[in-house]
């Protein structure tokens, strides 16, 4: 599949461009933050990979013996049973926190702020994958844990995130990015009356 007209990543689509299939690309693929990256321009439900990011950022801040309240906010949020305003404010006060340290403790408490401000259901598709909060919290996680910690964690990504429905989605989104058709004028439209997935448990 050419991902193109999607503004991904070029390390990115390159690995996912020159692997046999999608499914093999994502069922190999080490690099969680790519995963996210690509379903977000999926656009799959922001609720769902919020909370699914949360347990990584659980990972993160405990490997470096912080503790905040943004995963829970986060997994709130993910409930509609907190406001936006509330995880924001929670990333901001972590973004504080993150100017007295340095170092890894430094930039896992960025992270956290990333993920907060990432609990946004009203901007549009576009707006939010360009602006890439959730994409960033993942990357700035990673970066502070082992080498080795990537495969387990996209792994536990890959669980909540079906390869089939990514696929479509991004499908659907290239479609979209091409020219009218000639015969219809039409442009496909996104699949938004999918079920939605179940987002993950705490």
């Amino acid at each position: 599949m050419r991902l193109v007209g999607l503004s991904l990543n070029d390390e990115l689509v390159r690995a996912f461009e020159g692997g046999p299939s999608f499914t093999v690309s994502w069922d190999g693929c080490l690099r969680p933050d790519w995963l996210i990256e690509l379903a977000l321009h999926a656009e799959l439900d922001r609720r769902l990979l919020v909370t699914l990011v949360a347990p990584v950022m659980e990972r993160t801040l405990e490997a470096h013996g912080l503790r905040t309240d943004v995963p829970t906010l986060v997994r709130r949020w993910g409930r509609s049973q907190a406001r936006a305003a509330e995880a924001w404010a929670a990333g901001f006060r972590v973004s504080e926190l993150a100017k007295d340290q340095h170092g890894p403790r430094a930039t896992a408490l960025r992270a956290a702020g990333a993920l907060a401000f990432a609990c946004d259901a009203d901007s549009s598709p576009s707006f939010y994958a360009i602006r890439g909060h959730l994409v960033d919290a993942v990357a700035l996680a990673m970066s502070t844990l082992p080498e080795g910690a990537g495969a387990s964690i996209a792994a536990e990504l890959r669980r909540g995130l079906p390869a089939e429905r990514v696929e479509a989605g991004l499908r659907v989104r290239i479609a979209q990015a091409q020219p009218p058709s000639r015969q219809t004028g039409e442009t496909p439209k996104h699949p938004h009356s999918w079920p939605p997935l179940a987002a993950a448990e705490d």
